[in-house]
């Protein structure tokens, strides 16, 4: 008997988030409907919270992969792009759900139009506003200033504007789309054949930037990437985003240093880590002084934050 032909393998990456996992997997049984073959993947990190206990008993159909440790999402999304026979990867975040019954739109649009390598569909945050996840890939002034004044004042840079969207067309059903640098990896359709020996996403970062770099490698490959206003997903990390983390953000730089190497190389690698860790000791003292004259509490707080930057070893 011929095997049945998977169009979508599902790939989702959980750590300690139980419910969330549990919403995200309820969405794809109540909203993928039967007009596409799926198979869902879920790799959990490590969890303590159940969630590996929560998925046996009560999502059965879904292959589960244990970890001992938290080997970080991209190798963890090439765990499961492995053991994946779908003729598309549907990376989705465990804290998103779908929404619309829409993915079979993605995935027909992606079918009907193969110079596509990447898709995504609109994102709706805690205020239901919806947002077509157009991004322009970062510079290095974009980098630099993400690491050391960003982290002064709390701003968040990449998020989308509509002023990085390169255009917006429609096709004849009338579907709105914009042909962007980068979509977010909470959400994204992917053609198999941009999986190489290594994986699907690099496998030196742990979190952050494994989604840009993705991106970049459709393009390289003469692929487009592209934003579609329909399949929508409800995405959790909204209110979050806004919080700045010293674990998040020694996460995010290390990935950066890969980044910059990835797409300038060594030399250009070599000046971006020189350079913020000289910015970094400057407010290091600027903070220092800070603390004894009234503004103890955010002194502190900054101080131990590019401290912790500081700290991390170099890569050249």
């Amino acid at each position: 008997m011929k095997a049945k032909t998977i169009d979508v393998s599902i790939l989702i990456v959980s750590w300690n988030t139980i419910e969330l996992v549990d919403s995200c997997l309820s969405s794809i049984e109540e909203q993928i409907g039967t007009d596409l073959a799926v198979e869902t993947i879920l790799v959990d990190n490590a969890s303590a919270d159940g969630t590996s206990a929560l998925v046996k008993e009560n999502y059965p159909d879904v292959l589960l992969i244990e970890n001992t440790e938290n080997v970080g999402f991209a190798n963890a999304v090439n765990q499961a792009a492995r053991e994946a026979s779908g003729r598309y990867f549907f990376l989705l975040n465990s804290d998103a759900k779908l929404l619309d019954r829409k993915l079979p739109e993605l995935v027909s649009l992606m079918d009907a139009d193969d110079s596509i390598g990447v898709a995504s569909g609109a994102l709706e945050g805690r205020n239901h506003r919806r947002h077509m996840p157009c991004r322009a890939f970062p510079s290095l002034i974009d980098l630099v200033l993400s690491y050391t004044v960003d982290c002064v004042y709390q701003f968040q840079r990449g998020k989308p504007r509509s002023g990085q969207r390169r255009e917006v067309a429609e096709y004849e059903n009338g579907t709105k789309w914009c042909e962007t640098d980068w979509i977010p990896g909470c959400y994204m359709l992917v053609r198999r054949d941009l999986m190489d020996a290594d994986g699907l996403l690099d496998h030196r970062i742990f979190m952050y930037y494994e989604d840009t770099l993705l991106c970049h490698k459709a393009w390289d490959r003469g692929y487009r990437v592209v934003s579609v206003d329909t399949a929508c997903v409800y995405h959790h990390s909204g209110a979050s985003a806004r919080q700045i983390s010293t674990t998040t953000t020694c996460h995010s730089y290390k990935s950066s240093r890969i980044y910059v190497e990835s797409l300038n190389g060594p030399r250009t690698l070599w000046w971006y880590e020189r350079y913020n860790r000289g910015v970094w000791r400057l407010f290091i003292s600027v903070f220092f002084i800070l603390e004894n004259v009234g503004l103890r509490e955010k002194a502190q707080e900054k101080r131990a934050l590019f401290s912790a930057l500081l700290n991390i070893p170099r890569l050249t």
